[in-house]
């Protein structure tokens, strides 16, 4: 690679030759993370109807704005493995320093937190006022917006919320957008690069044909119970599971003494239920306090819906699951899949505790 060329293009990810002629363009890659945050945002819109904050214009801002402090030379000479300061590799803080300058908190949070975790109020205006924030987005913007002609086109957030709350539950959802379609992107060019196929799509939540599979597997086994009054109790509870599912979206209750059925009974009323609403509902997650119910539990609801151990429309994510359990056998591939399902629970069917569960949602 030439002075010349190191002078006029800016990289995102290095690949295998020192020319830089499969290195991937920095404008490529926050257009194409733009494109994927923004998908993940719609997704969220779609459940919450006309109501602001718009997640699909919040999280492709988020996608442009992320790498923006990558268009320096310090940060080619680092790609190029040259000796520069610590500094010269610092990114995320200019694209914090811009979101928060037109007034998206939260996109400036979750751009802030992409690499390391959501970081503090105080940490936060830190970075952006430090000498990796403000002044390099005065530094780089131009030649950021020339490159990525998107960029003009972000106005000052019309909607800004003085919301503690908000901004801190929004934050983890645009963060989870962003560095779900960021990891995506990367990986995708890394097995380019590498001559790999692609990373296969994930299965999808099938409502109608898993509860089909569902009530033949319940009716199978009630055959074997010999009390008729249990096997009456249970097909009445699993009738009102139906039933109640056919209401709207909301939180509902199931109190059923032990062996009254409450797991495959709760799993059709799940199924149901989403086979009902617009949008179909993408995502059953199942959260138990206790290791030893997720594993009993689990494995009835393999055998309901007659999956295998290994197929991924159900992921198990606890610390006796996957990646955890087997890694000194498990290869590289297999460990870096189970490692990409645990980041983005985009399993149909996912399994897993309650300190998992919460953590998904208000860690940092």
């Amino acid at each position: 690679m030439n002075s010349k060329d190191q002078n006029q293009r800016f990289y995102a990810h290095t690949g295998l030759t020192e020319s830089g002629e499969d290195w991937q363009l920095l404008v490529d890659h926050v257009l194409s993370v733009g494109r994927g945050a923004e998908q993940r945002g719609l997704a969220i819109d779609s459940y919450r109807g006309n109501r602001e904050p718009r997640f699909d214009r919040q999280t492709r801002i988020a996608g442009w704005l992320h790498d923006i402090g990558k268009y320096r030379q310090g940060f080619v000479d680092y790609l190029l493995k040259r000796p520069v300061s610590k500094d010269q590799t610092y990114h995320k803080q200019a694209g914090a320093a811009k979101a928060q300058a037109l007034d998206y908190s939260a996109v400036s949070f979750a751009i802030a937190g992409h690499h390391g975790g959501i970081p503090s109020l105080p940490d936060l205006v830190g970075g952006i006022r430090g000498t990796a924030g403000q002044v390099v987005v005065n530094e780089v913007w131009d030649i950021a917006s020339s490159e990525n002609i998107e960029l003009n086109k972000i106005t000052t957030n019309p909607t800004p919320s003085n919301s503690k709350l908000d901004i801190e539950f929004a934050s983890r959802l645009i963060l989870s957008c962003l560095v779900d379609a960021d990891w995506e992107d990367t990986s995708n060019f890394q097995r380019l690069v590498n001559g790999l196929l692609p990373e296969p799509n994930p299965p999808l939540l099938a409502p109608g044909d898993m509860l089909d599979k569902l009530l033949r597997f319940i009716e199978i086994r009630s055959k074997d119970c010999k009390s008729d009054s249990l096997r009456k109790t249970r097909n009445e509870i699993l009738s009102s599971s139906l039933e109640e599912a056919k209401g709207p979206i909301g939180v509902y209750s199931m109190t059923v003494p032990t062996g009254g059925g409450k797991t495959l009974s709760a799993l059709a009323f799940a199924l149901r239920h989403a086979e009902l609403q617009t949008p179909t509902f993408r995502r059953i997650i199942y959260v138990a306090p206790y290791l030893s119910i997720i594993d009993q539990n689990t494995k009835v609801i393999r055998a309901a819906l007659e999956l295998d151990q290994h197929d991924p429309t159900l992921f198990e994510h606890h610390s006796l699951s996957e990646p955890f359990e087997g890694e000194s056998s498990a290869d590289d591939k297999s460990l870096m899949s189970a490692v990409r399902r645990a980041e983005n629970w985009d399993a149909p069917i996912v399994v897993t505790t309650n300190v998992q569960f919460f953590e998904s949602m208000f860690s940092n």
